[in-house]
């Protein structure tokens, strides 16, 4: 939380464990709109919410977000919140059961 709050004062942020990340299937027509968006079609679903700073999300709720930015090494930036993953995504997609702030 330190790290999350340091790096993005004053941005909310969630916590969550055992999280997978998915590439949604979907047309060209609708991964144009997605891109003119500056998205990807890739939505985060975590088994177990940890923190949310907002109290947004109960400790051990699931959660799942919108389409995402692209993924950059360790930084993960949703489009309302900051993200800043403890575990490298290979090509955006990826599974993993340690902690994640999105």
């Amino acid at each position: 939380m330190e790290l999350v709050q340091a790096l993005y004062p004053g941005k909310p942020y969630c916590l969550v464990d055992n999280w997978t990340i998915f590439q949604a299937e979907v047309t060209v027509d609708e991964l144009q709109k997605i891109h003119a968006a500056g998205q990807l079609p890739l939505v985060l679903f975590a088994h177990n919410v940890r923190f949310d700073s907002q109290r947004r999300f109960d400790v051990g709720d699931w959660v799942r977000t919108p389409f995402s930015p692209k993924p950059s090494g360790y930084v993960r930036k949703p489009r309302s919140r900051t993200g800043n993953k403890l575990q490298p995504v290979l090509d955006g997609i990826g599974s993993h059961q340690g902690t994640l702030a999105a």
